[in-house]
């Protein structure tokens, strides 16, 4: 009938929109209005998101159904509308993690790196069945008070994703969670759609479906599914020209060769959607992804076809034809010679990235001058793919000929055709020639219909991978994460210390081997030995190199004690503790405090010098001891006075004569067992 022609050819005179190809005088489409699908990995926080859904694989995050945090961190995050297949990987940032068996976080970056690791984060997922399992049988809600999240909070058609976290000790932050609290995400295989190829499918029963890659069998699902697509009927819309969506279907399924070695699918599609999103941009997404084109024949049924140069059934002679326009250059203006085209790389997180430019060579000779435009291909995830993708699109923007031609109501049989064949006689250059169609208008005046088209490239696809494909986008092998070497305990001697203030205690000092650098935080800790927490304490501006002295505070005396080092760096890791050190603080084995107030002053008279000092007030004090040297080197000094008795606290002086010159004199106090404290001095005297 006349009214589904007309209608036919209405929704025809759209698909522009719906075309992957390029409008006449190559000016580009707008972009459809989908965010990429790299901000589809964000977690969020809002009032009332809108659903989201996706086709492919692809990395999800979403909105927080419940984002509490008390002693535990509780994330559970909506991330898919509908059931999806399968999740194929985790991640907290941009860290993709290793679970266990009950789903703590176990590794990352090949089990080398500290962060969310020692049982501290768990991931737990839902895949969005009808009537799903709450959470509540992985972990305990009941700290976040009754009625918060409950065995009812089950989330029925909606995948999701549960990251549960400790809390940690705020030295261990960046060590554990160096980017601040985890925020999760998973690399899922999402709608399984009707694949009427496969005898295992059953239309009536999506349990029998699978996640298809296919970007034919994706686009049909959303021209017909009335949860996230458009709910046209399939039986109506897609069988009655099933055999061409079969054709279109294989088409995206073949194998092409790749630079490296093996082969890819020709076309694939991978992509979320919100379902707020204009359908005329999810369908110009889709068909993005294999150079599609898709029209209305008069029947209602939807005509599609992939990306692939096929003889045309339907020629237009001078007996059909009865106007035609012809252009036969680009003025520099609209000319494209550069693409800079871009794909969703899973090799660089999902991300968005640039590969290898597709050039116009000849063209950029024949102008002399570049001109470039950005192509942005982000359902695709191959590299391969983009490249063929690209040299598609510019195959029509340099296109030698394009224009219109006018037909009488025989052009009705153009309608569902991509490529026709056209015999112009007066025009040699129309005089056989395969054009490819890129939008019509019936003309209802005249009941004529008016055709946009360009030359047809029948060697389009042609491919060499060895020199088409090109390079990719770069990738950095990731720094390999070195751990941190716990730092060893060489010595600790205990000596007594007074706290300058009438109190007196042991003390100790460590002799540490470590890594010799700059950026360096020293923690040193202690028990009893056999006791349950740790006395902890942090050392800065420590003077660096590969064998460093530290001392603690007071300790308990006359105990078996157990010792500890360790070291944090400038990022913020955290070495592991060093091995246990075992010391004994008997007062019988520990050292007396260091004397105090050393000095050497002349005496007037023979002997020469008068050594003064004060004892310390340790209990253990039983002597002192002088030293001297002609350097200030105390390993080289001398003992010249033997031991020198006295009483803790005690002002003492001892005379000696040294003959002339320069003298550097040092005290030691010691205990009865001649355990010596750290000399004290050294003071010098030119005599």
């Amino acid at each position: 009938a006349a009214s589904q022609a007309i209608y036919a050819v209405a929704f025809y005179g759209t698909q522009a929109l719906v075309y992957a190809g390029v409008s006449i005088g190559s000016a580009m489409l707008a972009a459809p209005s989908i965010p990429k699908p790299e901000s589809f990995a964000t977690t969020y926080r809002s009032g009332r998101s809108p659903r989201v859904s996706a086709y492919g694989r692809n990395r999800l995050s979403g909105p927080a159904m419940l984002y509490e945090a008390t002693r535990y961190c509780y994330d559970v995050l909506a991330i898919h509308d509908g059931q999806i297949e399968a999740i194929e990987a985790y991640w907290l940032h941009d860290d993709q993690v290793t679970l266990d068996s009950n789903k703590y976080v176990i590794g990352y970056d090949g089990g080398t790196d500290p962060r969310y690791r020692n049982l501290i984060t768990r991931v737990f997922t839902r895949l969005g069945l009808p009537t799903e399992t709450s959470y509540t049988t992985n972990i305990d809600f009941s700290e976040l008070g009754a009625g918060v999240w409950t065995s009812a909070h089950r989330g029925d058609g909606i995948a999701s994703v549960l990251m549960w976290a400790k809390g940690v000790e705020g030295k261990d932050m960046p060590t554990r969670f160096p980017n601040g609290a985890p925020q999760a995400s998973v690399t899922a295989r999402c709608l399984r759609v009707y694949d009427w190829r496969d005898t295992g499918n059953d239309d009536d029963d999506p349990d029998t479906w699978e996640c298809k890659f296919n970007p034919i069998l994706q686009l049909a699902d959303y021209l017909t599914n009335d949860n996230h697509g458009m709910g046209f009927s399939f039986a109506e819309r897609i069988a009655p020209a099933l055999s061409v969506w079969s054709a279109a279907a294989d088409v995206c399924d073949e194998a092409v060769s790749l630079k490296a070695g093996g082969t890819e699918p020709r076309y694939q599609s991978h992509g979320p959607f919100q379902h707020v999103t204009a359908p005329i941009d999810v369908i110009t997404r889709i068909l993005e992804t294999c150079d599609g084109w898709l029209a209305q024949r008069g029947d209602g049924a939807f005509i599609v076809r992939a990306g692939e140069y096929y003889e045309p059934d339907v020629t237009f002679t001078d007996a059909h034809i009865t106007d035609y326009t012809l252009q036969r250059f680009m003025e520099d203006e609209q000319a494209v010679n550069v693409l800079i085209v871009s794909y969703t790389s899973p090799v660089h997180k999902f991300q968005e990235v640039e590969t290898d430019p597709w050039r116009d060579e000849s063209d950029i000779l024949a102008r002399g001058i570049e001109r470039f435009q950005d192509v942005a291909f982000t359902w695709v995830q191959n590299n391969g793919q983009a490249r063929r993708l690209a040299k598609r699109r510019m195959s029509r923007l340099a296109a030698e000929m394009r224009g219109t031609f006018t037909t009488n109501l025989y052009g009705l049989k153009a309608l569902g055709e991509r490529y026709v064949r056209v015999q112009i006689s007066e025009i040699s250059a129309l005089n056989d020639v395969v054009v490819e169609i890129v939008g019509a208008e019936l003309d209802l005046s005249s009941m004529r219909i008016v055709f946009s088209w360009i030359v047809a490239d029948e060697n389009i696809d042609a491919w060499n991978p060895a020199t088409e494909e090109g390079d990719g986008p770069a990738t950095a092998t990731r720094t390999a994460v070195v751990a941190l070497v716990a730092p060893t305990i060489e010595d600790v001697t205990p000596f007594f210390e007074s706290a300058g203030t009438g109190g007196e205690g042991v003390r100790l000092a460590l002799d540490v081997a470590g890594p010799d650098r700059e950026d360096l935080t020293w923690f040193v800790r202690w028990r009893v030995d056999g006791g349950v927490s740790w006395n902890e304490a942090q050392y800065t501006s420590v003077v660096w190199g590969t064998s460093i002295q530290l001392e603690t505070g007071f300790v308990t005396a006359n105990d078996d004690l157990e010792v500890e080092a360790a070291y944090s760096i400038g990022s913020g890791d955290i070495s592991p503790w060093s091995a246990t050190f075992d010391v004994n603080t008997s007062t019988d084995n520990v050292a007396p405090a260091s004397p105090t107030n050393v000095q050497a002053d002349p005496s007037g008279s023979p002997p020469d010098v008068i050594v003064s000092w004060r004892n310390p007030t340790s209990v253990n004090f039983d002597h002192a001891r002088v030293y001297r040297n002609t350097t200030a080197t105390f390993g080289t000094a001398t003992d010249i006075s033997g031991a020198v008795n006295g009483s803790p606290g005690e002002n003492v002086e001892y005379q000696d004569a040294p003959g002339s010159g320069t003298f550097y004199y040092w005290v030691t106090a010691e205990n009865a067992a001649d355990t010596d404290s750290p000399p004290a001095g050294p003071d010098s005297i030119t005599v």
